[in-house]
């Protein structure tokens, strides 16, 4: 639906400013339980205060997404990290985890509809590979970028670029 909505040109939610640190720690407080269950440790790197101005729920939903993602496809005694911070005029946020990874040749497919590479469709039958297709949806509709690339802890990185505030 959300993306039905994005097609047709509609927005939901009134732009505000937004603390990307305070968003990141809830997101990952919200997976403590699913990532003890799964034995996944999550580590969370964030500054006093990393702001940006946008769709605090959609802006959310993106988070949310990209951290679940990486603990859902990190296997167990793995870890995911995830951090906020100012570079160069922008928030920043990145996701880490030391999950199986995103082959090179497919890292710009990932964010296309209903696309679910060999991993996600043995591992996690319940996806519908959505997910990071409204993830791209929300950057851009805040003039933003979201790239995945290789973490440095071995699995995949997502980095999101949005204005600061």
């Amino acid at each position: 639906l959300f993306l039905a909505r994005a097609d047709a040109g509609q927005r939901n939610g009134e732009a505000c400013e937004i603390d990307m640190a305070a968003i990141i720690r809830r997101a990952a407080q919200h997976l403590v339980e699913p990532a003890r269950s799964a034995d996944v440790t999550i580590t969370v790197a964030a500054g006093e205060r990393v702001l940006t101005r946008g769709d605090a729920g959609a802006i959310a939903r993106l988070v949310r997404n990209l951290l679940d993602n990486a603990v859902r496809y990190t296997p167990r005694g793995g870890r995911v990290e995830i951090s906020a911070s100012i570079a160069d005029g922008k928030a920043h946020i990145r996701v880490d985890d030391s999950g199986p990874g995103i082959r090179e040749e497919n890292r710009e497919q990932v964010f296309e509809r209903f696309w679910r590479g060999d991993h996600g469709r043995t591992s996690s039958p319940e996806g519908a590979g959505l997910g990071l297709a409204i993830c791209r949806e929300v950057v851009e509709a805040h003039k933003g970028s979201l790239s995945v690339g290789q973490a440095a802890i071995g699995g995949a990185r997502f980095e999101i670029f949005l204005p600061a505030s």
